[in-house]
């Protein structure tokens, strides 16, 4: 029992001095460089270990879509197809954590609003929702590495300042590109809808039904927005819709105030069985008007923009240059 206590006593000893040892040399080895130099290849490989994992899942999901024969997106930009694996697996996991069954929570409500301005903006490179959802991360990393490197270029402030800010910069350039993009197909349908309508009303007075001018009408507009809009609303009505229910659809889908009041005067026509051609001329007349007012809207608001311009740069650079002048020539 003695010599069993006795070996035992011995083996801990010589743990202890070996453990001791290591830990002296360590501490002469290492330095605060090396530790953070350490730290920071740890947090490195767990970084890249957490995004491969991220794209080794998302490629898993996007087998399963293709042999589901769901459409999944497809882009021609280098930036959106590296890390479009990565958002996808983002967005799926946002949505499986914070998606409520039965709706009405606040992602719920984000990402229908979400798919509202996808829609409007043309569903730009196929983006779904939640994709588009799991891009506000993947931005928000990509501005705060931004702000590192901002930081040891100029340290003016310190870097937590840098990091928030470059932070909340990628978050916000995401969204306004996807404003942009919306904002910019809602002008071109409203500036083309005037003459889509003439063209839909001299259609329909030759002879024409309003699908078959439909038809004619996308031909002719055929790769523009509305021209998209219009074969899609006919796509629908082909297969079944209503057309009340298409024309519903189509008014949601593009979100611009012309295209509400077009819509809700011809589904009026239509339940009243009143001739949609003289609706049609009206609501074209209109359009034209509302768009003169518009132009002449934009046209009163152009000196109260060039105001800030004018004080702040324009200005200034006219009074130090005349003065600058006056000094040379009194000297």
């Amino acid at each position: 029992m003695l010599w069993l206590f006795g070996k035992l006593l011995r083996l801990r000893c010589n743990q202890f001095f070996v453990g001791f040892s290591m830990m002296m040399i360590l501490q002469k080895i290492l330095t605060d460089e090396t530790v953070v130099l350490l730290a920071a290849c740890g947090c490195g490989g767990a970084i890249a270990y957490f995004v491969l994992s991220l794209i080794i899942k998302a490629r898993a999901m996007q087998k399963m879509a293709l042999q589901d024969e769901i459409i999944v997106a497809q882009t021609d930009s280098g930036v959106l197809r590296v890390s479009l694996p990565v958002a996808r697996a983002i967005g799926y996991w946002m949505t499986a954590v914070w998606s409520k069954p039965k709706g009405g929570g606040f992602f719920d409500h984000w990402v229908n609003s979400v798919r509202q301005q996808l829609s409007a903006a043309g569903n730009p490179h196929g983006l779904r929702p939640d994709e588009y959802i799991g891009f506000y991360p993947v931005w928000i990393v990509v501005g705060a590495m931004s702000g590192m490197i901002s930081h040891i270029a100029a340290p003016v402030f310190p870097m937590d300042s840098y990091i928030a800010v470059m932070a909340c910069g990628g978050a916000l350039l995401w969204r306004s590109w996807l404003l942009s993009k919306m904002r910019r197909r809602q002008l071109l349908i409203r500036r083309a809808l005037p003459f889509s309508l003439d063209i839909l009303t001299l259609a329909m007075e030759a002879g024409l039904d309003f699908t078959a001018a439909l038809n004619r009408m996308a031909g002719k507009l055929s790769g523009t927005p509305l021209g998209q809009e219009y074969a899609l609303l006919i796509h629908e009505i082909q297969l079944g819709k209503s057309r009340a229910d298409a024309l519903r659809d189509f008014s949601a889908r593009v979100d611009v105030t012309e295209v509400r009041t077009v819509v809700a005067s011809l589904i009026q026509a239509d339940e009243l069985g009143a001739p949609i051609g003289p609706v049609l001329r009206i609501q074209a007349s209109q359009q034209r008007e509302r768009r003169s007012h518009s132009a002449e809207e934009m046209a009163m608001k152009a000196p109260v923009k060039m105001l800030f311009p004018l004080v702040f740069f324009i200005f200034p650079t006219t009074f130090i240059t005349l003065a600058g002048l006056i000094y040379l020539a009194l000297s």
